[in-house]
């Protein structure tokens, strides 16, 4: 009888072993499936990082390229005008010295008429004074009037490039929406 608890003693003893190493055995296994999920996790996270990364170096590496583009595109607007008004200066100075040469000219000759005419008689002298009197107010009246169609002109010309300069600002404007929106 004795023997026979002791059997009973030793499996159960037994059993309760097995039964701790099961214990174990699901708590290392339950602890190695959390780290594994914690891995997985983990690395999800980084890929995840990574994918939004390389998605923000895209956006702005796009942002740059539109910017530059819109830059570029500004600087070439800018240098038309620029090359414009230069254009355009250089035509009144050459304008206006062709006109004082011309003035100097028809004085010029003016004068020589005049120191003709006083080789002649008084009266014809006095006429022909009076005819050059009004021969200058004529030019000068003239020269006014071109003086004036150019001003004209010139402030019709302002008014294209500020048109211009407009239209590059819509432009610019137009595209930095678009940008945004796109965003």
């Amino acid at each position: 009888y004795d023997q026979h608890i002791d059997l009973e003693t030793k499996i159960r003893e037994q059993q309760q072993i097995a039964e701790k190493q099961n214990d174990q055995e699901i708590r290392l296994y339950a602890n190695a499936k959390r780290k594994m999920a914690g891995l997985r996790k983990k690395r999800e996270g980084e890929l995840f990082q990574a994918f939004q990364n390389h998605q923000q170096a895209m956006v702005d590496h796009l942002a740059t390229l539109v910017k530059e583009q819109v830059d570029d595109e500004d600087s070439r607007i800018a240098k038309a005008v620029a090359q414009r008004d230069a254009k355009r200066q250089a035509e009144e100075e050459d304008g206006k010295k062709k006109r004082a040469v011309m003035q100097k000219e028809i004085l010029k000759h003016r004068l020589a008429t005049m120191s003709l005419n006083d080789m002649k008689s008084d009266e014809t002298k006095k006429d022909q004074s009076l005819d050059l009197q009004r021969r200058i107010a004529e030019d000068q009246t003239y020269f006014q009037e071109q003086e004036q169609r150019l001003a004209s002109k010139k402030v019709e010309e302002d008014e294209v490039q500020s048109i211009l300069v407009k239209q590059g600002d819509e432009r610019s404007n137009k595209f930095q929406v678009e940008k945004h929106n796109e965003l």
